[in-house]
């Protein structure tokens, strides 16, 4: 089996988990394939390569907390590879296996006692003079957001063809079920039970009260235009890519048809992590 490895904080401490792991995984037999930008850290292994298929892992780690798995995930996304996170970060709600699990976890990987998750993910076209600039696939959310030293941001929100809102603030979140409890729960959001085939948009600090959260089915495309003044401008993809969006700008938001394979053990339900995280429910 061949098992890629990414992370992204280069402590020494991480860096000696990491050789452990490699270690260990090639002690029973499998080859270990880290991700090109790590490749110096395991220089006598194999970096997997994007552009050719038949060269990239079987199964996917990543070593670090949620944004790393963020990350990681593009990889897996593009490349369809079945991903799994362990948690080096602080919350972790996404990479819930813990340090004391690894080693189990590893075991369960290496001889396929897993099962796969399909998660949802969503895709973003900006278009610019009605030309496609980006697009961008996230797995938690898209955040539209002004600078902070520039003016209020207007956008116009349609789904499918009909308007629903005109929001008037920092900005929005549209977020899957997944991305639910990451920035559009602090922004005031639901936590939406990841099963649920629908996606969030929520405002930033919407500059009229009647601006809350709606939760859309994902069968419908979201469309916003954009009526900006400043020049930084931003749309936010899984919060890391970015690019600076104009005035007049169209953004269209949809359900990608691929979604992500997150491999997941049998002990870990999606309320037992919520419970856990985040004391819901205690």
């Amino acid at each position: 089996m061949r098992i890629g490895l990414f992370f992204r904080k280069r402590n020494e401490n991480l860096i000696r988990i990491v050789q452990n792991i490699a270690s260990h995984i090639l002690s029973k037999g499998s080859t270990v394939m880290p991700a090109p930008e790590i490749q110096d850290i395991l220089p006598d292994c194999p970096a997997f390569n994007e552009n050719q298929p038949c060269e990239k892992p079987d199964a996917l780690i990543s070593l670090g907390g949620d944004g790393t798995l963020l990350h990681a995930a593009q990889y897996a996304l593009r490349q369809d590879i079945p991903v799994i996170g362990f948690n080096y970060g602080f919350t972790g709600f996404l990479t819930n296996i813990e340090k004391e699990e690894i080693y189990q976890t590893l075991e369960c990987i290496l001889s396929g006692c897993y099962k796969i998750n399909s998660i949802a993910s969503l895709k973003a076209s900006i278009f610019r003079n009605g030309e496609n600039i980006k697009s961008l696939y996230c797995l938690n959310d898209f955040v539209l957001q002004r600078d902070p030293s520039e003016k209020i941001l207007t956008t116009e929100i349609y789904l499918g063809t009909q308007k629903i809102a005109s929001f008037r603030g920092d900005g929005i979140i549209v977020a899957t079920p997944t991305g639910s409890t990451a920035y559009a729960l602090s922004a005031g959001g639901p936590v939406i039970d990841p099963e649920c085939n629908v996606y969030l948009l929520t405002p930033l600090c919407s500059h009229q009260l009647s601006g809350r959260s709606l939760v859309v089915p994902e069968e419908k495309k979201l469309f916003s235009n954009i009526f900006t003044k400043g020049i930084k401008t931003r749309f936010i993809c899984d919060g890391s890519s970015e690019i600076i969006v104009k005035d007049l700008d169209r953004i269209s938001i949809e359900r990608y048809h691929r979604s992500l394979k997150m491999i997941v053990l049998h002990t870990k339900s999606f309320y037992q992590t919520l419970n856990q995280k985040f004391q819901w429910g205690l």
